[in-house]
């Protein structure tokens, strides 16, 4: 999966109607739950945008069962 590193990715936003562009930068085995991808998204894609993103992702514990 690190060949994948450096590939570019187009992300489709359903809640915000957005489409946003970016690059793999890293990935990790996380065992049986599968694989971890980072993407960059500093390249292509404003600074509001990024920041909207970092207000959908989940607070902590927000997923914990």
């Amino acid at each position: 999966i690190d060949s994948l590193i450096g590939t570019k990715v187009l992300l489709h936003l359903p809640q915000m109607n957005l489409d946003i562009s970016g690059k793999i930068a890293r990935t990790q085995l996380k065992g049986k739950a599968g694989y971890e991808i980072g993407i960059d998204y500093t390249e292509d894609s404003p600074e509001y945008w990024r920041e909207c993103l970092v207000d959908l992702l989940p607070a902590p514990g927000e997923f914990d069962e």
